[in-house]
C-alpha cells in the first residue's frame, strides 16, 4: 500500500506513466501503475482500531510506533551482519 500526503486543499492526480517514466526496469513497469484502488467504501472503520488518522492527532499511536520500531531495528540487528551497520 502507498499513502499520499499532501498539504494542499486539491486533490492528488497523476498522469499516466510514459516509457522513459521505467527507466528500462521490468519492475518499474510491472509495479508503477496501481492495479488496484481501495477506496473508503472498503474499509470498516471500527472504533476499536483508533478511527481514522488525521493531521495533529498522531500523539496516540506514538508508544505504539516507539516499540514497534524497537523490535524492527532488533530483527535487523540479527539479520544484517555487524560490520555493514558499522559501515552505515
Amino acid at each position: 500500500m502507498v499513502i499520499f500526503c499532501t498539504n494542499s486543499e486539491s486533490p492528488v492526480t497523476f498522469r499516466k506513466p510514459e516509457k522513459k517514466d521505467f527507466l528500462g526496469s521490468r519492475t518499474r513497469e510491472t509495479h508503477l501503475l496501481p492495479k488496484y484502488e481501495v477506496l473508503d467504501e472498503h474499509i470498516e472503520f471500527l472504533k476499536e482500531d483508533g478511527g481514522v488518522l488525521t493531521k495533529n492527532d498522531t500523539a496516540r499511536f506514538e508508544a505504539w510506533q516507539q516499540k514497534s520500531a524497537m523490535g524492527h531495528w532488533a530483527v535487523m540487528r540479527t539479520v544484517i551482519p555487524t560490520e555493514i551497520w558499522q559501515d552505515w
